[in-house]
């Protein structure tokens, strides 16, 4: 039986146009690194203080993450060195749940970013240091594409 994981919806911290931003400017600039045992060669790039890992909307079914093969729905913010290490967030587009695309949760609704508590460290703390990281990559989105 699978276990229902908490997630909340965080479209205000990230927007799904932010979304894309962020996974366009990854594979435009970053490399190909894994990072888990579900799959391999995730697109990721390397901020200053944290690592950005993308995976596919399909799963499995792109297990070594071609974007010629699907998009990207599946956003994960890893710090080694902070206390909460992983940030898992699902952007939902339009007609995803009908396809039912990976990742997604009973409950998502379409056109809308959600921040899922895989390790249960409380959704309410996560969205608090989530902001920070969100605005660190934006800082950076934006310095570098100056």
């Amino acid at each position: 039986m699978q276990q229902r994981m908490n997630f909340t919806d965080s479209s205000e911290l990230l927007t799904p146009q932010a979304f894309e931003e962020i996974k366009n400017f990854v594979l435009r600039r970053g490399d190909r690194r894994t990072y888990r045992n579900f799959d391999s060669h995730n697109p990721h790039y390397r901020f200053k203080h944290f690592d950005v890992f993308f995976g596919s909307d399909i799963g499995q079914q792109n297990i070594t993450n071609d974007p010629a093969l699907s998009d990207f729905n599946q956003l994960t913010i890893y710090d080694s060195s902070a206390e909460i290490q992983y940030y898992e967030l699902i952007l939902v587009r339009k007609a995803d749940v009908s396809k039912q695309r990976s990742w997604l949760r009973a409950g998502m609704e379409e056109e809308r970013v959600y921040l899922v508590d895989v390790y249960d460290k409380g959704l309410k703390k996560m969205q608090k240091t989530l902001m920070n990281y969100l605005e660190q990559l934006r800082n950076e989105l934006t310095s570098s594409t100056s």
